[in-house]
This record gives structure tokens, C-alpha cells and sequence, in this order.
């Protein structure tokens, strides 16, 4: 068993803890505790955290793209853009 510290909590944050541990418990049926619980809550906050760098990453991404879009392409005339007719 690992050797666990102290952590100061508020009734209420202890109440709504219990909670959680709780619906974990009854999610996975089998006992839990609060460890449990604060686990959990530590794994959900990673993976959001991780889901917000990437979309802050996607925004830079789309970013760069449209800056590429928008530069000329080198030996491409005037005639290289126009819409070709096709008649079938």
C-alpha cells in the first residue's frame, strides 16, 4: 500500500468528492475511495488539457495554410487560374 499524505479540503469540496466517488463506485460496482475519485478528476483534466493545446495547434495550422493560399505561385500566369469549359 503507498504511503498517502494529508490534504486539507473543504467540507463542501469533501461532500462533493464523496459524490463522485459514489457514482464511481456505482459506475464500476465495486468499492472506491476518494483517491478514486481525485484520480479521476486528475485523468479528465489532462485529457482536456491536452485536447485545448491541440486545438490552440489547429488554429496556428489553418493559419499558416490560408498564408500559403494566399502567395503567388511562382512561373503561374494569368491564364494558369481561369476556369476551363468542359463540354461533354
Amino acid at each position: 500500500m503507498e504511503k498517502g499524505s494529508t490534504l486539507r479540503v473543504s467540507r463542501k469540496n469533501l461532500e462533493r468528492l464523496r459524490r463522485i466517488a459514489a457514482l464511481i463506485s456505482f459506475n464500476k460496482g465495486q468499492k472506491t475511495n476518494l483517491n478514486d475519485a481525485l484520480t479521476t478528476l486528475l485523468d479528465k483534466f489532462d485529457r482536456q488539457s491536452y485536447d485545448l493545446s491541440r486545438e490552440e495547434t489547429k488554429k496556428e495550422d489553418r493559419k499558416k495554410f490560408l498564408t500559403l493560399l494566399d502567395q503567388p505561385i511562382e512561373g503561374a500566369g494569368p491564364d494558369d487560374y481561369k476556369e476551363l469549359e468542359y463540354d461533354d
